[in-house]
């Protein structure tokens, strides 16, 4: 869909990148990103970042075109298996679970808003993904319910022994609060997608960092 895109990034890479050099540079990655994932020893839950990061795109899977699974996926890579990989074994099962399901709430009431900004080059490219089949308005509600949800359980089941390394994360959630408020005033579409795509310009650079940012604090912890 990066053909329909409203970020021109996506457009001009696309049109200035020959496919081998898109080999290429996929090739070097895998294999840069693979080989340090085994050195500290994390091969198998970087190797699952990997498969589950090629399939999201690829046909005839393709996580992104499937309502449901691209939300699962994009919360796999971005926030459970990064979270899960440096705690496996060290940190109670009951505790680990909680805090996968509630910061899975708050990231994707933070993130949600990339998908939904996507909204009208996913429709052009006959995707048939989550924020497609709900709606402009439905998603919307949907990430500011979510957020609202998360920042309650996050306090009622007393994780505030992790507000300082969560606090960048919990910081962009109010924002993306206060953002969603004012996107559900509009009456017109345009105008929340617009919206939406200036707080993924504002946002994405922050949110890039995020899997590195609490896989450190949880190796040097």
């Amino acid at each position: 869909s990066d053909r329909y895109s409203w970020n021109p990034v996506h457009r001009h890479f696309q049109d200035v990148l020959h496919p081998w050099a898109v080999w290429a540079l996929f090739l070097c990655t895998s294999a840069g990103g693979l080989w340090l994932a085994m050195e500290i020893g994390f091969l198998w839950w970087g190797s699952a970042l990997w498969i589950i990061g090629v399939l999201y795109s690829l046909e005839p899977v393709r996580f992104k075109r499937r309502f449901g699974l691209d939300i699962v996926a994009q919360l796999l890579v971005w926030w459970i298996l990064p979270f899960l990989a440096p705690v496996w074994g060290r940190v109670p099962i009951e505790l680990t679970l909680s805090m996968i399901i509630i910061m899975s709430f708050i990231s994707w009431s933070v993130f949600y808003p990339y998908q939904i900004a996507d909204y009208q080059a996913d429709r052009k490219a006959k995707l048939q993904n989550t924020h497609v089949l709900l709606g402009v308005y439905t998603s919307t509600r949907m990430g500011y319910i979510l957020g609202i949800v998360g920042l309650v359980l996050f306090f009622l089941f007393g994780f505030q022994r992790f507000f300082l390394p969560l606090l960048p994360l919990l910081v962009i959630q109010i924002v993306a609060l206060w953002a969603y408020g004012i996107w559900l005033t509009h009456k017109n579409v345009n105008h929340i997608l617009a919206g939406m795509q200036t707080y993924v310009r504002l946002v994405k650079p922050i949110g890039m960092v995020f899997p590195l940012y609490f896989f450190l604090w949880w190796l040097f912890i």
